[in-house]
């Protein structure tokens, strides 16, 4: 059988997948007073699916998940098809008391209480956050020294030059009055600064300068100096800087309005913990909710699970169940932790802020569910939603996974019936390999080596003779119709190391680079064949996704036919102007997005056969197919068709278009020639 771990990745990968846009976005809402009259697009024994309705999917599915250039209409089809195969099977599954089950209800508490908890942060807390601008101020100036400080910053000219020499004669001219970028121009090295003119902007006090490098000298200097003076010349790194400091910002804090957004930020933070510490304080109140300590100190988890007697001792105390908290339920909690996780709990500081946040949690979940938050309306539609998706989970997990089996006889079938394709390793060679510039020395060296008494003489051969010494010349291994390692595709070489006996040498020949070579056969293995043991799981997996998918293939069709579905895809398609569909072209071209300017053109060709913008169309996917997706093929393909209408102004332009794929004529050169032509016509 299929382990659990197999069944929930395909439970994961397989089910969810294939509804993967519905489950980003909430159930449909109820029609409200004004009636649907929007085309209906699927309908069934008792239920539809309109256009409005199907819109409405769309725009709940988040931006991150939707194409850039919007949905295809074969997406969309796709699409509406998921749909509507979801709602059947949903049907069917409450039909089956599906919902009712217990691993339903488990799935459902388990995720609704996310759901119903980030609501009751959000009514509780966030919504309670009041983000005005005398508030921002506030905590800007109680916090100035704590968060918004910052060094005093500069900008300054700089020139850097490697002698004393150089920077005397640089400072003389600069105090004479010459533009300082002049200067720059004429004698800093400094490639950095040099190229802004001599500028270095936005120095912090102690601080690394751009170009430099971290000088006390040269930081004491700009800070004190005072501002357009021209100091002289100071030594740091073997080179002489000539600095001017022309502007400096020495205010302590950073400004309210620049860093509005980090105020923004930490104010959030610091009023939602305020609030949720205010929350949480009412709350232990309110339900008589404490740590034990001593118990979380105490207490051998590692034997939690195992012992009945340690596993009811209480580490959150409370009169109400739900919020109390024993060392079984986080025995349990522990089996599901990462390994590292797991690790950082066994410290008991690390311990006692996991329980802290449980207790939080516990308290807060239970206060939402107490308060009614499960029947809120804002996230009614999302609830639902959860519910749905636990049921069809449970319901294909039952009829498609659970049901589909794969023999030990298939996977047998299977391996022997792919053996050759997919497992055969194909016969190898391992060879010793000499290379030489000219046939005399080939020649010669092959006369030594038949005579050589072991493979130590062979080796010094190599190094004394071979232009290929690596790895004393050993290749391997060669697989028939394969590469020479290390000297790539050659059929004749390879052709004779599968003619050549073990312990035998070829001939001397030439390969494919026109080295002069020979070699000898060290090894040869046959073919052989991965073993059935190591690739039966591999298989396994493979028949088991195979059939899964053919089963709920079958299930869509019976589903289908109980209950009538019938698709309307065809009313997916909208018809845009042609005007429209020209403009979404061009856009496109501009933005370099050819495939959706092929489309938009196909839309053209395909509503609008008249002769005229069906003619223009194809002859402008032509010109993208050659120009911009370089696919000579269909770029030939559309200027033929150009070709077929009734002779137009673009069939000289087509002819043209063709010839030059097929190299018949140049046609730039044809155009300028024209162009030429026309500008030397007499009287013009």
């Amino acid at each position: 059988m299929i382990s659990k771990r197999i069944i929930t990745k395909i439970l994961l990968v397989a089910f969810l997948t294939t509804f993967i846009f519905a489950c980003r976005c909430s159930f449909l809402s109820k029609i409200g007073k004004k009636a649907d009259t929007s085309p209906v697009l699927v309908e069934w024994d008792g239920g539809n699916i309109t256009e409005n309705n199907f819109e409405k999917r769309l725009e709940s599915i988040p931006e991150f998940y939707r194409p850039k250039e919007g949905y295809t209409l074969e997406q969309k089809q796709k699409m509406l098809n998921d749909y509507a195969i979801e709602e059947i099977f949903y049907i069917e599954a409450k039909e089956k008391g599906f919902d009712k089950s217990q691993n339903v209800i488990d799935y459902y508490n388990k995720y609704s209480t996310r759901t119903i908890l980030n609501q009751y942060n959000k009514k509780k807390i966030t919504d309670k956050i009041n983000l005005t601008e005398s508030n921002l101020k506030n905590f800007y100036e109680e916090n100035k020294d704590k968060f918004f400080t910052q060094k005093p910053t500069a900008t300054i000219l700089h020139i850097q030059t490697s002698t004393l020499d150089s920077a005397k004669l640089a400072l003389s001219e600069l105090n004479q009055g010459v533009d300082f970028t002049k200067v720059v121009e004429n004698y800093s090295t400094n490639d950095y600064s040099k190229k802004k003119g001599g500028k270095i902007p936005n120095i912090r006090k102690d601080g690394y300068i751009s170009s430099i490098g971290k000088s006390p000298e040269l930081d004491s200097l700009i800070f004190s100096a005072e501002l357009n003076e021209i100091c002289e010349p100071i030594e740091f790194k073997d080179n002489y800087h000539i600095i001017k400091v022309i502007e400096r910002d020495t205010s302590k804090y950073k400004p309210f309005e620049e860093t509005k957004k980090d105020i923004e930020r930490r104010y959030n933070s610091y009023k939602e913990n305020e609030l949720k510490e205010n929350l949480i304080e009412k709350l232990t109140k309110k339900y008589k909710v404490y740590l034990d300590t001593l118990a979380i100190k105490n207490i051998d988890f590692a034997r939690a699970d195992t012992l009945e007697s340690e596993a009811n001792i209480m580490l959150i105390n409370s009169p109400v169940e739900e919020i109390s908290f024993t060392i079984g339920d986080f025995a349990q909690d522990l089996k599901e932790m990462a390994e590292q996780r797991k690790q950082s709990i066994e410290n008991y500081n690390e311990r006692k802020m996991y329980l802290t946040e449980k207790l939080k949690n516990n308290a807060m979940q239970y206060d939402a569910i107490k308060s009614g938050y499960e029947k809120d309306p804002e996230i009614e539609h999302e609830l639902s939603r959860l519910k749905m998706i636990s049921t069809l989970r449970e319901y294909y997990k039952a009829n498609v996974v659970d049901s589909t089996i794969v023999s030990e006889e298939d996977i047998r079938k299977v391996y022997e019936r792919e053996k050759d394709k997919k497992y055969m390793i194909r016969p190898s060679c391992k060879i010793q390999q000499f290379v030489f510039n000219d046939k005399e020395t080939a020649d010669y060296v092959l006369f030594k080596a038949k005579k050589a008494e072991s493979d130590e003489e062979l080796n010094e051969l190599i190094k004394e003779y071979s232009a290929y010494k690596t790895k004393n010349g050993i290749l391997g291994p060669v697989y028939e119709t394969g590469s020479i390692p290390g000297h790539g595709k050659d059929t004749l070489y390879v052709t004779k190391i599968f003619e050549t006996n073990v312990s035998e040498f070829s001939n001397v020949f030439q390969n494919m680079k026109n080295d002069y070579v020979f070699f000898k056969v060290l090894s040869y293995k046959p073919v052989t064949y991965t073993e059935f043991e190591k690739v039966s799981n591999e298989i396994k997996r493979s028949l088991f996704t195979k059939k899964q998918k053919e089963r709920f293939e079958n299930l869509k069709e019976i589903i289908s036919a109980k209950y009538n579905l019938k698709l309307y895809p065809e009313k997916l398609e909208k018809k845009l102007p042609v005007d429209s569909l020209y403009k979404l072209a061009e856009e496109a071209m501009s933005q370099k997005r050819y495939s959706s300017a092929i489309y938009q053109y196909d839309q053209i060709i395909k509503y609008y056969k008249n002769g005229k913008d069906d003619y223009k169309a194809t002859f402008m996917q032509g010109f993208i197919y050659s120009e911009n997706l370089n696919n000579k093929k269909k770029a030939e393909e559309m200027f033929e068709k150009v070709l077929t209408f009734p002779e137009g102004e673009l069939h000289a332009s087509a002819e043209y278009m063709l010839k030059a794929l097929r190299g018949e004529e140049d046609i730039l050169k044809k155009i300028n020639k024209t162009t030429m032509e026309e500008k030397q016509k007499p009287g013009e």
